[in-house]
């Protein structure tokens, strides 16, 4: 089954974002700390990143359940970081907007899905696909 630009655009955005995100948080292994704490440190830098991936993971087969939880996690992402202080809002940008255009393309990717996919007539009558 060959699928369109229109769903693999924010399933690549979305590996990149959490690509991205696991390498920023390589930092943890900086320092003088045992190595145990360093690796349990990166773990918990990356909880949010494994979320994302289990966001994909879900979204893979459903967009518009991927475009909810993105869109949900983005609102919380904007409380988390205050986005009326100034000091914050490169953070918001970074983390925030990403979400928020994965979100609007996983919707995309739902909406203009359901209206390519066409109906064979024994599948309108049944509702079930023809083998």
């Amino acid at each position: 089954m060959k699928f369109p630009w229109y769903i693999w655009i924010p399933r690549s955005l979305l590996i990149l974002l959490a690509v991205a995100m696991m390498i920023i948080t390589l930092d943890s292994f900086e320092g003088m700390s045992s190595f145990v704490h360093q690796a349990l440190s990166y773990l918990m830098n990356n909880l949010l990143t494994v979320f994302i991936l289990l966001v994909l993971w879900i979204s893979w087969k459903r967009p518009f359940w991927g475009g909810f939880i993105l869109m949900a996690l983005f609102l919380m992402v904007a409380a988390f970081f205050n986005v009326h202080i100034l000091d914050k809002i490169w953070f918001f940008l970074m983390l925030g907007v990403p979400l928020l255009i994965v979100s609007f393309l996983f919707f995309l990717a739902h909406f203009k899905g359901s209206k390519h996919r066409k109906l064979s007539p024994t599948e309108e009558d049944t509702g079930q696909p023809t083998t």
